[in-house]
């Protein structure tokens, strides 16, 4: 996200320099408002002070890291962009390793195929099946997977 800047108040005196910060001042209220900004760089008193704009969004990320079920975003074709720590391990892999894998290394062969079905689904519609998950030290788990399409990402992704 970007940071927007803030000019201190007593800048230029015409009404040209007045236009100029009112401008200024509507881009920044309409990039806060767009969630287009998460810090506002604040100069006061010859030093600049950083800002950072609280959301829901650390404890939404807290929460999906602290759950007990696995959650994980991927990509269309099934590359796993995030993960969180239950998910990795389910399949008793560092979570490292998960990231960036494709989900279907992670999917029993033999459902593969069916996977890859709902996996296109699930970038039209939300969909929910079982399959069991391949770990490195054990027998398959069995899991419920839910996908949906994840709108608002820079990807076109499913979690």
């Amino acid at each position: 996200m970007r940071t927007a800047r803030r000019r201190r108040a007593g800048g230029g005196r015409g009404p040209r320099s007045q236009g100029r910060r009112l401008a200024e001042a509507e881009r920044t209220l309409k990039a806060l408002r767009s969630r287009n900004v998460d810090a506002l760089v604040v100069s006061r008193h010859q030093s600049k002070r950083l800002l950072q704009l609280e959301s829901a969004d650390l404890a939404y990320q807290q929460m999906i890291e602290q759950m007990s079920e696995g959650a994980a975003i991927l990509t269309i074709d099934g590359t796993i962009l995030y993960s969180n720590r239950q998910f990795a391990e389910m399949l008793q892999m560092p979570l490292e390793k998960v990231m960036g894998s494709s989900v279907e290394e992670h999917i029993v062969s033999s459902t593969a195929p069916s996977f890859r079905e709902m996996l296109a689904k699930a970038a039209k519609r939300h969909v929910r099946a079982e399959f069991s998950l391949k770990r490195t030290e054990a027998s398959p788990l069995p899991a419920l997977l839910s996908l949906s399409v994840l709108k608002g990402y820079e990807v076109p992704a499913i979690c």
